[in-house]
């Protein structure tokens, strides 16, 4: 009798063990650095996200829409990262505005933000954020989590259980005084994971085997004061109190969850988040150099500038700080034509200018960039002689406003800053000066020797319309006045600029994809309204950019814009309209 009893008991836990999945999540499961997954966001609210079970489910979430749509994008810290050694442990990161990071950044302040780097570590124990650094609000600081919230712990197989506290803190108003009281904000987080299903998911993206992770969080951020470090009594308060509950669907070998459901504290669904494509990201690093000795320079900006090849303005995607030994990295570039310009800190190296990889001066000649992988670079600033030997004794002077406008008013143009204008010899073509627009858009060289000089205005993108011709001769010119569209730079002595005119424009987009020209449907009520255009690729980066006074229906030339897919975002007014994935044929 006992042996039958062993017998089914055996049997009993065979069939259990068969039952269930014979997979475990491990850290080659997590995101990994060189990664961009594309993200939909769906508002529906009755998808069914079935029970805790040992018993395999079938999910079907085949029918979810694209309502709008977000990037995670991961690049390596290594080799060069600038802020990477204040985040120990970190082995990638992500930089740009808040829609980079979907809903996939914890408990860190990144809807606040609006701009910034997160860090990130994925390691034998898990997915984990490192800590944070905004561009904005409360940026210009690094912020370290401790503890570190964990994201995703591995290895992770049905049933298994993660706890985990986090905690990061920012401490305001720093003045090392006793009759001084600084404001410490603190964010503390308690959760629970829990891989408490498994099954089969069949999302837009496919159907693959998944587990079930339940990740239920509750937040307090609080404030209060200290005096040199040490707390005050009494100055102690909670702001803001929450409860978090989401189900993430993992798969092998995916490196994100394939969905993200948020729910409320009942487990009533809020809305949904589910991985729509994932593509590589790419890494260009390098070296500034002051000479071609090769001695590094070590205080200068690099810029990773977008460019297209119909010379249309462009912003700079990303300014990066070069270390102790010259050297740089730009991370989640994904394609396109990209422009590297070194600017030098005029106070170390007065007298070498901003210069564009390929060691040119303007963007026209300089060397373009179209990563197919991790890319290294040099680049030696040039030496203008002249600003070496400038006669104090010359009384010549040259100088003005640039401006930026799209309309032909000048009233309504806005003051351009930072600006690089140069003084070219018309005779010799030569580099005689180089200079930026100050806070009010004005420029000026001073102690100018006699002879004729063109002054260029050197924006990516843009060419000149046509150029000043300035003899000097012992003369003052302080109105040598420039103004640039989207379009092109020309000079302002007239009572009217080339303005910029836009067909008609809004986002409800036809046809999608397209091979040359597509439309965006706005609607009457934006008529009259300023919009801007842009068009960034799967890493966030602005590719494009178009703006102008609604007419009702704006058309989007590809011009020569690479195949591939890329975000759209409409802002009227400065306010952000919507945004909508796009199709390059």
């Amino acid at each position: 009798m006992k042996t039958i009893n062993l017998i089914i008991l055996f049997n009993l836990f065979m069939l259990a063990a068969i039952s269930q999945p014979a997979y475990v999540l491990t850290q080659s499961d997590m995101p990994q650095p060189g990664r961009i997954n594309l993200v939909a966001y769906d508002t529906t609210t009755n998808v069914s996200i079935g029970t805790a079970s040992n018993s395999s489910q079938t999910w079907n979430f085949s029918n979810l829409q694209l309502h709008y749509m977000k990037v995670a994008s991961f690049s390596p810290t290594s080799p060069y990262q600038y802020y990477a050694p204040s985040f120990p442990g970190s082995n990638m990161y992500t930089y740009g505005p808040s829609f980079l990071y979907t809903s996939f950044f914890g408990g860190a302040p990144v809807d606040q933000s609006s701009w910034g780097y997160m860090f990130w570590k994925t390691d034998a124990t898990g997915f984990r954020i490192v800590g944070f650094r905004g561009d904005y609000g409360i940026g210009d600081r690094n912020v370290l989590e401790n503890p570190q919230e964990l994201l995703m712990g591995v290895p992770a197989a049905l049933n298994d259980t993660f706890n985990n506290e986090a905690s990061w803190k920012v401490v305001f108003d720093v003045v090392q005084s006793i009759s001084n009281y600084d404001t410490n904000y603190v964010s503390s987080l308690k959760k629970k994971l829990t891989v408490d299903a498994y099954g089969v998911l069949t999302t837009p993206f496919g159907t693959d085997s998944v587990y079930r992770v339940h990740e239920y969080v509750t937040t307090i951020d609080s404030v209060y004061a200290s005096i040199m470090g040490t707390p005050v009594s009494g100055y102690s308060f909670p702001v803001n109190k929450d409860t978090l509950n989401n189900y993430y669907f993992w798969a092998k070998n995916i490196q994100y969850p394939l969905a993200i459901v948020h729910c409320d504290k009942n487990n009533i669904v809020k809305d949904i988040e589910y991985l729509k494509d994932t593509f590589p990201n790419f890494t260009i690093y390098g070296t500034v150099y002051e000479d071609m000795l090769s001695n590094p320079m070590t205080s200068a900006t690099v810029q990773l500038i977008a460019k297209d090849t119909i010379d249309h303005l462009f912003g700079i995607e990303e300014i990066v700080n070069v270390d102790n030994n010259g050297h740089f990295q730009f991370g989640s570039v994904a394609g396109g034509n990209w422009l590297i310009q070194a600017d030098p800190d005029t106070n170390a190296y007065p007298y070498h200018q901003p210069t564009y990889y390929g060691n040119q001066s303007a963007w026209s000649n300089a060397a373009t960039l179209h990563p197919t992988s991790d890319t290294s670079i040099s680049i030696v600033p040039l030496f203008v002689n002249a600003m070496n030997t400038i006669n104090l004794n010359d009384s010549g002077w040259v100088g003005g406003t640039i401006y930026e406008s799209i309309s032909s008013s000048k009233s309504t143009a806005t003051l351009a800053e930072g600006i690089n204008v140069f003084l070219v010899d018309s005779n010799t073509h030569s580099i005689e000066r180089f200079t930026k627009t100050d806070h009010i858009g004005t420029y000026h060289f001073k102690n100018v020797s006699n002879k004729s000089y063109k002054v260029f205005v050197e924006i990516p993108g843009l060419g000149m319309d046509s150029i000043y011709n300035i003899p000097v001769y012992n003369s003052m010119h302080n109105d040598i006045d420039y103004v640039y569209d989207s379009l092109s730079i020309q000079p302002y002595y007239s009572s009217s600029i080339h303005a910029v005119i836009y067909e008609k424009n809004y986002l409800q987009i036809y046809p999608n994809p397209f091979n040359e020209i597509t439309y965006i449907n706005l609607g009457n009520q934006e008529k009259n309204q300023e919009y801007m255009l842009s068009i960034f690729d799967l890493a966030g980066r602005l590719i494009n950019q178009k703006k102008g006074i609604c007419r009702g229906l704006i058309s989007f030339d590809r011009n020569d814009l690479t195949s591939g897919t890329y975000i759209m975002e409409i802002k009227i007014n400065g306010t952000i309209k919507g945004r909508a994935k796009i199709s390059v044929e």
